[in-house]
C-alpha cells in the first residue's frame, strides 16, 4: 500500500504539469498566451522564493514545522488550472466540476502526503496560506489587465 501511495504522490505534479501545458497550448490557439505563460512561471517562481527566503530565515523551523515546497509547487498548479479552465470550450457546469475535481484532488494529494509521514498538517496549511495571496496578488493583476 504504501509503495501505491508513493508512486500516487510521485505522479500527481507530473500531471499537474501536463495540465498546466494542456491548458497552455490552447491558450497559444487563442492569442492569450504570452500572458498566462508568464503568470504560471510568476505562481511557480513564487514557491521557489518562498523555499529559499525560509533557508535564509528559518521561519518555518522557528514554530516547529517545515516549508513544504510540494505543496506550493501543487498549490501554484490547481491554481493555474483553475484561472485558465475558462479557455476550454464546457459549458458551465463542466467548468465548474473541473474546479472541484482539481482542487480535491489537492486535498487528496495533502491527506497523501500526511499518511505517507512527508509533512504535517501544518507544514501544508502555513505553505498554502503564504502561497495564496502571492498568487491572487498575480493571477488578479495579471488577469484584470489582461481585460483592460
Amino acid at each position: 500500500m504504501e509503495q501505491i501511495g508513493a508512486v500516487l504522490a510521485d505522479v500527481y505534479t507530473p500531471l499537474l504539469i501536463a495540465g498546466c501545458i494542456t491548458l497552455l497550448i490552447k491558450q497559444y490557439r487563442q492569442s492569450a498566451s504570452w500572458r498566462c505563460t508568464l503568470l504560471s512561471v510568476l505562481a511557480c517562481a513564487g514557491a521557489y522564493v518562498f523555499m529559499l527566503l525560509d533557508e535564509a530565515l528559518s521561519i518555518w523551523p522557528s514554530f516547529g514545522a517545515d516549508y513544504s515546497t510540494h505543496t506550493a509547487i501543487a498549490v501554484a498548479l490547481v491554481c493555474i488550472i483553475v484561472c485558465m479552465l475558462p479557455a476550454w470550450p464546457l459549458p458551465r457546469r463542466l467548468h465548474t466540476a473541473w474546479r472541484w475535481l482539481t482542487v480535491g484532488s489537492l486535498v487528496a494529494y495533502m491527506v497523501l502526503m500526511k499518511l505517507m509521514h512527508y509533512h504535517t498538517f501544518l507544514d501544508m496549511v502555513t505553505t498554502v496560506l503564504v502561497m495564496l495571496p502571492w498568487l491572487l496578488l498575480t493571477w488578479r493583476r495579471g488577469l484584470v489587465q489582461s481585460k483592460a
